[in-house]
């Protein structure tokens, strides 16, 4: 019989820490990172690259406050299971499918990691890897991928039990929501996903679901092509190249296999139309995991850490082990560098299936087309018109919320029928009951027009900046009740719909009516990140800092502004003012170090970097540590020895001072 269960699992966890109150003024670069195509890449691909692309992350704000201290900690998860198949979700990680264990084979299918510990590779900072994640909206993984989603109970025609998960994505403003459904006596565990856009105005989409699966020297990636488009990693974009699949460089070397490849890569693989839509990871015995979907989800990818020593650190640096994986992902495009259009008014809605591949390992390990025909036919086997998936979620009966997501949905619908629009979804509910501090302030201001003055000595913990709120803030000026606080949060609304000068304009009202470091912050970061007027970014920072030298996000930001503009002395003595918590704080101490470098203080600097280092929160293709291992080893022998000789220098560094293989991230080695 297959039944749904939610209890508590355990998993060895870091703490995600409290999330990061500074808004983002393009202070995310992940999302500004560029592209260069090369001429290989077709013009019908070109044209899509870079389509849709998001100003700000806002209204999210960053989750970047976590540490590497990992403790038992019990999550909420929902078990749905059958006598051949068991899954593991985790609704208060974004829903992720933790594990799907095949009962017969006596084989889990997914990776599963043994941590779970936050790092720096999503559009919020804060990821994690293992499972399945479910990515909608935006590139750079789901902005909820560490937050809680809904859970509830349903049933299927038939009474088979269906887990359904759903939140409200506050960027492109839609509702997306998850049924899974493992029938009795069924090896495939189903989903359908659906996505619902109730406004009146079109809006980019965007959907892969990533999926890590074990890496081992056997491991090969099949999907049904001939040829993909391969993106190599650098530190601020990346460079896309069009190739064959097999063989991507002509020299023999199977790039589907993953232990083939010496750096990171992703490979999006190109699936014709009239292909049915799947992807698969199998083992030397012709086992793994098969994904396929209905006609709607058209692109499939393999992501991979590569053999290097950056790519083995990065995979090991997620596990807390060197248990390697590769993701292998099924989305709404061709690429990840690219959205689809989802009109006005409009639903849509796709199928997925998750199983077990079992084949003829001779079949799947030798010729890459016979590997593929290999799988398909088994496919064909198992599930023989995957086009019809969406059927069997049909005529589902409600059921009842088991774990709340937040309340952004409910406050978008009290904003909605204050306008006479349409609620956010036709489907699902978002209760008054799930509303935390974070939406309260916005729920009173919609139903008082009033925004309050609120305590200014710490940083506004929420945002919102729906077009439709600008004229209540507009009312309230009119009105002369307008304070520091709501200036604050107009400016941040102002920004997020591409008004700098009138955000700026707001942020300096709030400062003038009561001087706050939050205003004096983000009117810093327009003046660094927009204007480009370094010497007013530092004054504004400098007011800031007077006001609050306490709270980590706006530190940071203080290093940022004081390097970038020389201040390197004045950086240092800011952070001689710290707290000790934050004198331990690894990114503070990294813009200590550079400090200390860039005004000769090399002894001192070497007291940081060195292989005790530990920066918590490292970005993905961030190469910061490597860079600056280099340069203040160099520096030292300089002064040391007297040589100037750049080549020598460099090869005595690489001899006296390697490197440590724990503190190397470069991915393109």
């Amino acid at each position: 019989m297959s039944k749904l269960e939610f209890r508590g699992y355990e998993i060895l966890s870091a703490d995600l820490g409290a999330e990061n109150y500074m808004p983002d003024i393009k202070n995310v670069d992940y999302i500004h990172a560029g592209y260069t195509l090369t001429p290989r890449v077709r013009q019908e691909d070109a044209e899509s690259i870079g389509r849709g692309m998001i100003w700000t992350l806002l209204p999210y704000t960053l989750q970047d406050n976590y540490n590497r201290t990992r403790r038992p900690r019990t999550f909420q998860a929902a078990v749905l299971e059958n006598d051949k198949l068991r899954a593991i979700f985790l609704p208060e990680l974004g829903g992720r499918l933790w594990s799907l264990y095949h009962k017969v084979l006596d084989r889990e299918l997914l990776y599963v990691n043994s941590v779970f510990q936050p790092a720096n590779l999503a559009l919020r900072n804060a990821w994690f890897s293992g499972g399945v994640e479910w990515n909608i909206g935006i590139k750079g993984h789901n902005p909820l991928t560490c937050s809680p989603v809904y859970a509830c109970r349903m049933e299927d025609g038939e009474g088979n039990p269906v887990l359904r998960m759903y939140e409200y994505e506050r960027i492109r403003g839609v509702v997306y929501s998850m049924d899974f459904l493992l029938p009795d006596d069924s090896d495939v565990l189903y989903v359908k996903t659906t996505v619902e856009n109730t406004a009146e105005e079109d809006k980019y989409m965007y959907w892969w679901s990533n999926i890590a699966v074990p890496e081992t020297r056997d491991t090969r990636v099949i999907a049904p092509c001939r040829e993909a488009l391969q993106t190599h990693y650098g530190e601020n974009g990346y460079v896309i190249d069009a190739v064959d699949i097999p063989f991507p460089h002509g020299d023999g070397i199977d790039c589907t296999y993953p232990r083939n490849a010496e750096c990171s890569r992703d490979y999006f693989f190109r699936l014709e139309k009239e292909q049915k839509k799947w992807v698969a990871s199998v083992e030397k015995d012709g086992i793994g995991l098969l994904e396929f979907s209905t006609p709607e989800l058209m692109g499939r990818k393999l992501f991979l850490w590569g053999q290097g020593q950056g790519g083995r650190n990065w995979n090991s640096w997620l596990a807390g082990e060197p248990r390697p994986y590769v993701e292998i992902q099924a989305g709404l495009a061709r690429t990840q560098y690219e959205h689809i259009i989802m009109k006005a008014g409009s639903v849509l809605s796709w199928a997925e299936g998750y199983t077990a591949a079992v084949c003829d390992p001779d079949k799947v390990q030798g010729d890459y087309q016979t590997a593929v025909r290999t799988v398909e036919a088994y496919l064909n086997g198992i599930v023989p018109h995957q086009e019809t998936m969406l059927g069997k979620f049909m005529n589902l009966k409600p059921g009842h919320s088991e774990l709340y997501g937040s309340a952004w949905g409910y406050v978008e619908n009290v904003l909605r029928e204050k306008c006479d629009r349409e609620p956010v979804s036709r489907t699902v509910k978002f209760p008054a009951e799930a509303a935390g501090k974070e939406e309260k302030v916005w729920l009173d201001f919609l139903r008082t027009g009033c925004m309050k003055e609120e305590n200014l000595e710490l940083p506004p913990i929420s945002f919102h900046v729906g077009k439709d709120l600008l004229s209540l803030f507009k009312a309230q000026i009119a009105e002369g009740k307008a304070n520091a606080y709501m200036y604050l949060q107009y400016g941040v609304a102002l920004y997020a719909n591409e008004m700098v000068d009138a955000a700026y304009e707001a942020f300096e009202k709030s400062r003038q009516l009561r001087p706050n470091a939050w205003a004096c912050r983000n009117l810093s970061m327009i003046e660094k990140n927009v204007y480009g007027c370094l010497e007013k970014a530092l004054a504004y920072m400098e007011e800031a800092i007077a006001l609050n030298n306490t709270y980590r996000g706006l530190l940071v930001n203080c290093a940022q502004v004081m390097l970038e503009a020389g201040a390197c002395d004045r950086w240092l003595q800011v952070f001689e003012t710290l707290g000790n918590d934050l004198k331990e704080d690894g990114r503070l101490k990294l813009y200590k170090a550079v400090a200390l470098i860039e005004t000769g203080k090399y002894e001192e600097a070497t007291k940081i970097v060195n292989p005790d280092f530990i920066l918590c929160d490292i970005k993905e293709g961030e190469v910061s540590i490597s860079r600056i291992w280099t340069r203040l080893y160099k520096e030292l022998i300089r002064k040391e020895e007297g040589i100037r000789d750049e080549k020598e220098l460099e090869a005595l560094c690489g001899f006296r001072y390697p490197l440590p293989a724990h503190l190397d991230f470069r991915m393109d080695r």
